[in-house]
C-alpha cells in the first residue's frame, strides 16, 4: 500500500471539490491552514512501485495539474497562497488510487540540518553546546513525530564522511541514516556562486544553503554563527535561517512542539 499525500493551504475564500465523495468542501475568507489528503493506492503489484516524485504548485499554478500526473507513492506539497480552483479526482481513481483527508496537523514542513547541527552532540560540551544539542534531539523527535521532513544533500554526506572520529563520525551517519527522508544530489554551481556573493558565506556554506533552497526547503538550521548572522540576506532566496534552539521555541509558540 501506497500513500500520496497532498498538502493545500488556503488563504482566501475558496473550495476544493471532492465529487467521489459526493461533497464539497468551503473555507471561509482568511482562514489559513493546511490540509492534508491522503491518497491511499490498493494495488495487485505490491511491491512493483515507481520511483516517488515531489510535485510543488507554486501560487498561481495549477493543482489540477498536479493531481493528474501524480502516481503512487508520489507528494504534493502546494505553497502557501490563495487557491480557487475545484480539484478533480477522477483522474486518481482510474488510476486505482483512492483517498481520504487527514487532517490539518498532518502539514510537515521541510527543513536542511547543516553539518554542525549533525555533528553538535560531539563538540566539546558547554552551555551552549549542551542546549543546541538538546534542541537538535528535541528535532528529530519531532521528526518521528511526523512534524517535519529533513533534506540531506551530496556536500553533507561527503562532510559527514570527512569527519576524522571514527565513532562521531559513525553516530552521525545513523543518526542521519535513520532521519533523512529526501536527499539532494545535484546542486547548481552557478547558484552556489550567485549565493556566496550575495551572502557573503563560505564556499561550502553557500553549497549547504544552495542545496536547501533548491530542495525547497522552509527551513536552514545551523549553530553556525557566521551564516546566523547573515540570515537576513540569505532570507531573501526565501528560506529561513534559524538555530535549532530558535526554531524549537517559534514552533512552540505557533503551538507545535512542547
Amino acid at each position: 500500500m501506497e500513500v500520496l499525500r497532498f498538502y493545500v493551504k488556503i488563504g482566501e475564500e475558496g473550495r476544493i471539490e471532492l465529487p467521489e465523495l459526493g461533497k464539497t468542501i468551503k473555507y471561509p475568507k482568511h482562514l489559513v491552514f493546511g490540509v492534508c489528503v491522503a491518497f491511499v493506492l490498493l494495488s495487485a503489484f505490491v511491491g512493483v512501485v515507481a520511483s516517488a516524485t515531489t510535485w510543488y504548485v507554486e501560487e498561481g499554478e495549477s493543482i489540477q495539474a498536479a493531481v493528474d500526473a501524480a502516481n503512487q507513492g508520489d507528494t504534493i506539497i502546494v505553497r502557501d497562497g490563495t487557491y480557487t480552483e475545484n480539484i478533480n479526482m477522477n483522474k486518481l481513481i482510474d488510476k486505482g488510487i483512492e483517498y481520504f483527508i487527514a487532517g490539518v496537523g498532518d502539514y510537515m514542513k521541510r527543513i536542511y540540518l547543516d553539518t554542525c547541527v549533525w555533528c553538535r552532540p560531539f563538540d566539546e560540551p558547554s552551555i551552549r553546546v549542551t542546549e543546541e544539542a538538546e534542541a537538535f534531539f528535541k528535532i528529530l523527535q519531532d521528526v518521528d513525530e511526523k512534524r517535519y521532513i529533513i533534506i540531506g544533500s551530496i556536500i553533507l554526506d561527503d562532510e559527514i564522511y570527512e569527519i576524522k572520529d571514527e565513532n562521531t563520525r559513525a553516530a552521525v551517519t545513523e543518526l542521519m541514516t535513520r532521519a533523512v527522508s529526501d536527499r539532494i544530489d545535484l546542486i547548481s554551481e552557478s547558484g552556489q556562486k550567485e549565493i556566496k556573493k550575495a551572502t557573503g558565506v563560505k564556499d561550502e556554506d553557500a553549497f549547504h544553503l544552495t542545496a536547501a533552497i533548491e530542495g525547497k526547503t522552509e527551513y536552514f538550521i545551523t549553530v553556525d554563527d557566521n551564516i546566523l548572522t547573515k540570515a537576513d540576506k540569505i532570507e531573501r532566496y526565501g528560506i529561513k535561517v534559524r538555530n535549532p534552539v530558535d526554531l524549537n521555541l517559534e514552533e512552540a509558540e505557533n503551538g507545535y512542539g512542547s
